[in-house]
């Protein structure tokens, strides 16, 4: 419990190890969990909270123990929590850039040395109590500690400045002081004092890839602002599509999906799966019935390993794609879309991402996902 509570804590000194542990978990726990495994936006803003807040108090503690201002930190920490939102939130491949200028920030305060020798437990040295996990670290040790406490300091007077329930962490101060000046941390902060130009334009280059992800997300959200106007336009061209095709579908059960398909039913609640592509050629291009055409067409493929096989694919007005499965399959293929992370069909892969949310707001497909 005490260790926890020193991850919150804002108060103290980290040094580089224990801030770049702190600071890189955190951010790839947020990214691996809030991209890969949760679908729900309150796990999701939890997980963000948590790890941001420890990335504060680590980034606060480790400023304090260079002897730097704390805007550094809050920099640090702002380019982190917008990181983590676009990663979070966004389905664009490029999302994944916004990680650039954190990790920089992430790095330039591992880099800093420390201003003085302190008592470091698990790197940090500060008012929560550790000394219960040096105890259990070195148990034998404890009274041979307290004899020779002197000499790991080249002083006579430490014993009275420590209590005797802390002796365990004064006498460990030697070897945190050793552990605070990393190696790497000090040739990769000599480095950047001697590449002042190549290091201002890494970082010009992190803010714009820190930048990109933010205009393309703005755009996601106005996209997203507008779904009444951009369906009715959808939806018209789709009833032009179907009168000059054979495929038959009920018009109120369309419904949009996050990577740009669309889910249809005919009449028997046979599943429809129709996107846009370049193909100059109308036509079957694969049939169950004949077992000819394309073979990537034969099933649908999650990236689980599941397959479903489709009836049949069309192509109509050279790239309206529509893949046709048995009213028996339905439910299935429904509830893979909702719980795998992308599907393969036709040769064109699919994003799954924000799939169960879609499935949800519509009535048709909601106990299908679920």
């Amino acid at each position: 419990m005490q260790l926890i509570k020193s991850l919150f804590c804002f108060q103290g000194h980290d040094n580089a190890d224990r801030f770049l542990a702190l600071a890189m978990t955190s951010i790839f726990a947020t990214y691996l969990i809030n991209t890969l495994v949760v679908e729900s936006v309150a796990i999701k803003i939890f997980t963000l909270v948590v790890c941001a807040s420890v990335v504060l108090a680590s980034a606060v503690r480790r400023s304090r123990d260079s002897d730097k201002r704390l805007g550094v930190a809050c920099g640090a920490f702002v380019s982190v929590v917008v990181a983590m939102l676009v990663v979070s939130f966004s389905d664009h491949a490029l999302a994944v850039a916004s990680l650039a200028l954190p990790l920089m920030l992430v790095l330039y305060l591992f880099a800093l040395p420390s201003t003085k020798p302190r008592a470091y437990i698990t790197g940090y040295s500060g008012p929560i109590d550790l000394t219960e996990l040096v105890e259990v670290q070195q148990p034998v040790q404890r009274s041979l500690n307290q004899r020779v406490e002197p000499n790991f300091f080249g002083q006579a007077q430490p014993q009275a400045s420590f209590e005797t329930n802390t002796v365990n962490r004064a006498s460990s101060a030697s070897l945190a002081v050793e552990m605070a000046n990393n190696e790497f941390a000090n040739r990769l902060y000599n480095w950047g004092q001697s590449k002042h130009t190549l290091l201002k334009s890494l970082v010009l280059l992190a803010v714009i890839l820190w930048l990109s992800p933010l205009v393309m997300l703005s755009f996601s959200v106005a996209k997203i602002t507008q779904p009444e106007v951009q369906q009715v336009v959808v939806d018209d061209t789709a009833n032009t599509n179907v009168q000059q095709s054979t495929i038959d579908y009920q018009h109120d059960h369309k419904l949009a999906m996050p990577d740009d398909y669309y889910l249809l039913l005919n009449q028997y609640d046979g599943l429809i799966i129709h996107w846009q592509a370049d193909r100059l050629n109308d036509g079957e291009i694969w049939s169950q019935h004949t077992a000819k055409g394309d073979d990537s067409c034969q099933f649908i493929e999650f990236n689980s390993g599941e397959t479903v096989r489709t009836l049949n694919v069309v192509i109509e007005n050279k790239g309206d794609y529509y893949a046709n499965f048995s009213p028996l399959d339905s439910a299935t293929v429904v509830e893979l879309l909702a719980l795998r992370g992308n599907f393969t069909l036709c040769g064109y892969r699919f994003s799954l991402k924000g799939s169960q949310r879609a499935l949800n707001s519509h009535p048709k497909y909601v106990d299908w996902a679920n």
